[in-house]
């Protein structure tokens, strides 16, 4: 199984290859979500640096297949720096955390598009597949 995070309309530019799949299939630049301090804030310092699997593990034994949305911030490098799971379905199997951390360890801003302070909200759909 493979994973491809592909940006949509090449309005955020992903690109992944690793176990099982996942698709960007909206963006748009949004505005900075409510963060609580219960608020699960993801940070481009929590993403192992040999992680390369982001298929949630007990997704892919129970071969479920989620969708996600985000809202990330875009840093001053044109990277994401930290993101907020807006949603996620079905709950319980870490398709938003597993979404957030790929893309704060491959996400990429377009510049021709996007700026630093952007905050975009990216769906991911995830399936499993070869």
């Amino acid at each position: 199984m493979k994973i491809h995070i592909a940006a949509a309309a090449a309005v955020f530019a992903l690109a992944v290859s690793h176990t099982a799949g996942a698709q960007v299939s909206q963006v748009e630049v949004t505005t900075a979500p409510v963060i609580t301090p219960d608020t699960k804030v993801y940070t481009r310092e929590q993403v192992p640096p040999d992680k390369t699997d982001f298929y949630p593990v007990r997704a892919a034994e129970d071969e479920v297949a989620g969708e996600t949305v985000l809202v990330c911030h875009v840093a001053d490098d044109m990277r994401p720096d930290k993101c907020v799971v807006a949603s996620e379905k079905p709950a319980g199997y870490g398709f938003g955390e597993a979404a957030a951390l790929a893309v704060l360890k491959y996400g990429k801003a377009n510049p021709g598009t996007q700026k630093a302070g952007d905050w975009l909200k990216l769906t991911f759909k995830f399936s499993l597949g070869g």
